[in-house]
């Protein structure tokens, strides 16, 4: 995003039937036809004439006859009533400069973001891990292979970690780069741009912020900045297989504010069924504020976006980016004044 906004359940087991025989006023209670008795009776019926609630009180009740599976956090999303948690700063992450752009693996166990100033440059990418999504992330160092001595920022990999976009103007304006890998045990190499030129170029006005790839690696999201012409917003690009390249982006539909409104920092979930961005648009609580759109499926357009509950606050927030189960967004926020620094919130549930 660009810096002055936007710059970037179980099977349920089978009940047993049980027989029971009521004696009232010493009158024989007969069983009929066995276990295999169907009432006639009407729903809300006893069966005898009573109402259900007049039935003995001690009758045995299926401790699982009312179970419903626990709604998971995507439910949440999609349904339009997810709930976040006070965010809490990564503060194993903060340093004396500006903290973005997180982007965290599949397995939660490793976080690449953007440093500014860097140790080579305007900007540069850090990698930082943990042993277990119960313990903080920590030891972030500088990718030497990635950073340059400009603006290195917004890391995106795909699902399994072997292909990796960015964005950098270390050949002047803010292109798009690419780097793949064979395993996830050995660093990436330098950045390149195969497969990138009808993103970057040739004649393309525009610095190219905010790469963001889908967990296959078809699409590219991405958020153009113009160069003044209009407002940041945020386009796709389709990767053509028989080309080995990625398409022409276009703008996606129903999201993006109505200029002079700005939208960046596109990210989504595995399935593609949700995401979430920051914009300025008019109503919102800050400089930047978080949103997030849903769909019924990839091919489908997207809701019109909704403001991240209990979440922004008057300050910028910016560079959202949703864990694989759903349960955590982390996104960098200047909220206590002063640079941007990381934080995550957790989706109540």
């Amino acid at each position: 995003m660009r810096a002055d906004l936007v710059r970037s359940a179980p099977p349920r087991p089978e009940l047993r039937s049980t027989s029971i025989c009521v004696w009232r006023e010493l009158l024989t209670c007969v069983v009929l036809c066995g276990c295999g008795f169907r009432s006639n009776a009407a729903p809300g019926d006893s069966g005898s004439g009573d109402p259900i609630d007049a039935v003995a009180e001690d009758a045995p009740v299926a401790d699982d006859a009312t179970d419903t599976p626990a709604a998971s956090c995507w439910d949440h999303w999609l349904a339009h009533d997810v709930f976040l948690e006070p965010p809490v700063e990564l503060t194993q992450l903060s340093s004396n400069g500006q903290d973005r752009d997180p982007w965290i693996s599949q397995d939660g166990l490793e976080l690449y973001f953007a440093r500014e100033p860097g140790m080579q440059g305007m900007s540069d990418v850090y990698f930082a891990t943990r042993t277990s999504t119960a313990q903080p992330f920590a030891n972030a160092t500088e990718v030497t292979n990635l950073s340059s001595d400009m603006q290195d920022s917004r890391v995106s990999l795909t699902e399994d970690g072997l292909t990796l976009v960015m964005s950098s103007n270390r050949q002047g304006g803010a292109q798009i780069y690419l780097i793949t890998r064979t395993s996830r045990a050995v660093g990436f190499g330098p950045p390149g741009q195969d497969g990138l030129s009808k993103v970057n170029g040739p004649g393309n006005s525009r610095d190219n912020y905010d790469p963001f790839l889908t967990a296959d690696g078809g699409k590219l999201y991405l958020a153009p900045d113009p160069n003044g012409n209009e407002p940041q917003h945020i386009w796709v690009s389709s990767f053509d297989r028989d080309a080995d390249e990625f398409l022409p982006p276009v703008k996606v539909p129903g999201i993006n504010a109505a200029d002079p409104g700005a939208d960046a920092d596109p990210a989504l979930s595995l399935d593609e069924r949700v995401i979430v961005f920051t914009s300025d648009r008019t109503g919102g609580e800050g400089s930047g504020d978080l949103y997030y759109a849903t769909r019924a499926a990839p091919t489908q357009p997207f809701s019109a976006p909704a403001s991240m509950p209990n979440l922004n606050l008057s300050g910028g927030d910016g560079d959202p980016m949703l864990s694989a189960d759903g349960c955590e967004l982390y996104f960098a926020s200047t909220r206590t004044g002063g640079d941007y620094d990381l934080y995550v919130s957790r989706v109540r549930r």
